[in-house]
């Protein structure tokens, strides 16, 4: 009782003298010290919580993406995996770029392009390709050239009312539907023997946060299977739910064909990734495994042989509230 006393009086001082902006910040720190001791994160409620957990736990030394949400399990799935995976690659790297703002007036909306101009080379670097490499040079630039066919992030918003349906062959009636592409524009031009590349993104996308911290670990692969394996754990990690479910019969399922020692080999390259997320704070050193004859085991360490006997095993997001609360 007294301890609340005495917190009122810390609030009573800060309106007193007029110290809005830190009252605000010690009720707000307080109000989420609350929810982090009383609610449960892992609930489909307290979705705004974890978002809010992860947006200011964000580690400044890495290349990072945050989080909103988005269907990415069904986009990793398409054909368009990999045009996927460099679409991230270049709003990771153009979040750091210089852009101008420009906005559109149409009708009584408005549409909110970024103009982003850098140079190829910056961007090579960047994802770690061989600039001196004319064969890599080309692919980017055919990588770039192909975005304007990635449907599956074309920005599509319905407006309409509880008593209408819309219907693309009636006069809406009311509704209203809008559709916003990625990338309407693109131009690569050389510059004093410097190749420049320019890029028009709607504002949508280029303030999208990804559903996890998108680190350095997936600017790059070697192999075919080195990316595949690397999907599963952008798949693993996307999911909204702190507790994530890992399919391992699926997983292990399209290497069926490979040898043991290639199988081996795959499983190593999994354990390899999410250690790599655990060490940088991304996931808590803990797995929940479930046994084929449905029992359960609960362990801090994953070994290949752990991707063999296992039907699913369960991954922990590290929400480090304390963390949070301590560098709010």
């Amino acid at each position: 009782m007294e301890l609340k006393k005495e917190l009122a009086k810390s609030f009573q001082k800060l309106l007193m003298n007029n110290h809005l902006q830190q009252l605000e910040n010690d009720l707000s720190k307080l109000f989420y010290s609350h929810s982090f001791s009383s609610l449960n994160v892992n609930s489909c409620y307290t979705d705004w919580l974890l978002n809010r957990y992860r947006i200011g736990s964000v580690q400044k030394k890495f290349n990072v993406f945050i989080t909103t949400y988005f269907n990415i399990e069904s986009l990793l799935l398409s054909d368009n995996k990999r045009l996927i995976f460099h679409f991230l690659r270049i709003l990771s790297f153009i979040k750091n770029q210089e852009n101008i703002k420009q906005t559109f007036k149409i009708d009584d909306d408005s549409q909110t392009f970024h103009v982003v101009k850098f140079r190829l080379v910056d961007f090579l670097r960047f994802i770690k390709v061989n600039e001196r490499n004319h064969r890599q040079r080309t692919n980017i630039l055919e990588i770039f050239k192909e975005f304007e066919y990635l449907h599956d992030f074309k920005l599509q918003i319905f407006r309409t009312t509880l008593d209408d349906s819309l219907n693309f062959n009636s006069d809406f009636n009311g509704n209203e539907f809008s559709s916003i592409v990625m990338i309407p524009f693109f131009k690569i031009k050389k510059e004093k023997n410097v190749w420049y590349v320019t890029l028009l993104v709607a504002n949508q996308f280029y303030e999208y946060n990804f559903p996890f911290q998108f680190k350095d670990y997936f600017l790059i692969w070697k192999s075919t299977h080195q990316f595949e394996v690397k999907v599963q754990i952008l798949q693993l990690l996307a999911q909204p739910r702190p507790k994530k479910e890992f399919d391992v019969e699926k997983f292990l399922a399209p290497f069926d064909g490979l040898s043991n020692s290639k199988k081996t080999k795959i499983k190593k390259l999994f354990i390899e990734g999410i250690e790599e997320e655990i060490e940088n704070r991304s996931l808590e050193l803990k797995f929940q495994m479930i046994q084929k004859d449905g029992s359960v085991k609960n362990t801090n360490q994953l070994v290949p042989i752990s991707l063999t006997k296992r039907k699913y095993i369960y991954f922990y997001e590290n929400v480090d509230s304390k963390s949070f609360l301590k560098n709010f």
